[in-house]
């Protein structure tokens, strides 16, 4: 059985037009950059967990699956400290044993105020 784990940086539209409405666009250059690193990073990091898979990674949203026995909240609390410091945006994960769970759970812990982990009650 597999756990689907959906992750989405909050508040980047916000940062993006705020930089583009001020004309800054070395910010939002600098923004971009940061974010796509450290989206790149965090693939890296669960692609080390074994039976993972990264179903799709861009802008700023991810997609993998890993076997269940393998999913681990604290591993994803540990990549959401080094998302926020490579980029400076927290990143909210919704978990769940189907991608629509999984969009569920993230649709829920950004109605949270982002930053948050929400997974299926039976993953907790």
């Amino acid at each position: 059985m597999y756990v689907f784990i959906l992750g989405d940086a909050d508040r980047v539209r916000e940062q993006v037009e705020r930089a583009l409405l001020d004309c800054d666009f070395e910010g939002a250059s600098s923004f971009s950059k940061s974010l796509t690193n450290a989206l790149a990073v965090l693939v890296s990091e669960i692609e080390q967990i074994p039976g993972s898979s990264t179903i799709l990674a861009g802008g700023d949203d991810v997609c993998f699956r890993l076997p269940e026995a393998q999913y681990d909240r604290e591993t994803l609390v540990s990549i959401a400290k080094r998302f926020f410091a490579t980029s400076s945006c927290n990143i909210s994960f919704g978990v769940g044993r189907s991608i629509g769970a999984a969009y569920l759970n993230l649709r829920r812990a950004k109605a949270r105020g982002g930053g948050q982990i929400i997974a299926d009650e039976a993953l907790l």
